[in-house]
């Protein structure tokens, strides 16, 4: 952290203290669930700054440190970026593994003993219930199959890096693209319900057509018009039954509609000055 960025938090940590000041009400004692703390970084850099002599030591302090005009009177207090906030009772912690798999302790009793740390996914289905190890054996049972999946599987990660705006990048999430009157009057015998659906997704815009583009926003607030770069297929269709069977097809699309937004974004500059 820079001294620039330590200077404006000490100087929002004053004006902050003279707004309660002046506008104190009567609110619950906050001491008796919380209690503030300094961090190990103040202890630590107390700790440099008093073994590099009394001058290093009070500068440093007058830099950490700022007076604070109460009800009570003056206090002296410790900047908020050297001090943190912990539950006056350790029973209120909430214990959870981290997000990031790579910095925990995989003998902590903590670790469920199903997860698999050879998926990068951190959020794991459980077994019990949603185990589907066996169709995916089948799937890549051969080495032409195993080839198969990877490529389908890399050509979606390769069209979600496209897309800049993208955070969770789910290479396993089929193209939202629906079918078309084959696939919706033939998915799961549901003949009558499958003619309503594709009836349904033919009058309807939906957000997986790419003649239109919904968007709210069509104006900055001075009232020009707002441009953007279009995205398709992405948007979880609201019932899974309706994803194309046409996996080719759909890829292709993927691929294109990813690629297509990935040149507009490079080149959207020089667009603007053409149109102007």
């Amino acid at each position: 952290m820079t001294m620039d960025i330590k200077s404006r938090i000490k100087q929002i940590d004053i004006e902050l203290a003279r707004i309660r000041k002046a506008h104190s009400v009567k609110s619950e004692d906050i001491s008796k669930i919380a209690k503030f703390e300094v961090t190990q970084q103040y202890k630590d850099d107390e700790a440099l700054a008093k073994s590099q002599g009394a001058e290093a030591y009070a500068k440093w302090y007058k830099e950490s440190h700022y007076t604070a005009y109460t009800a009570f009177g003056a206090k002296e207090r410790v900047v908020s970026y050297y001090t943190e906030i912990k539950p006056v009772d350790d029973d209120m912690y909430d214990v959870t593994l981290n997000e990031v798999v790579d910095e925990v302790d995989k003998t902590s009793p903590l670790v469920n003993p199903n997860f698999d740390f050879s998926d990068q996914e951190y959020e794991q289905p459980k077994k019990s219930l949603y185990d589907n190890s066996m169709a995916y054996e089948e799937a890549t049972k051969t080495p032409e199959q195993r080839y198969i999946y990877e490529l389908i599987k890399n050509t979606i990660t390769e069209a979600n890096e496209k897309i800049g705006f993208m955070v969770n990048r789910d290479p396993y999430k089929l193209p939202q693209i629906t079918g078309d009157m084959v696939d919706f009057c033939l998915r799961g015998n549901k003949f009558w319900k499958g003619i309503k659906a594709c009836t349904i997704d033919k009058v309807y815009v939906k957000h997986d057509d790419e003649q239109y583009t919904l968007d709210n926003f069509t104006r900055n607030p001075d009232n020009t018009e707002l441009n953007f770069v279009a995205t398709h297929y992405i948007q979880m269709l609201k019932d899974p039954e309706h994803i194309s069977r046409n996996l080719i097809g759909s890829l292709v699309q993927y691929s294109r509609m990813a690629e297509n937004h990935r040149l507009k974004q490079l080149h959207r500059a020089d667009f603007e000055i053409i149109k102007e």
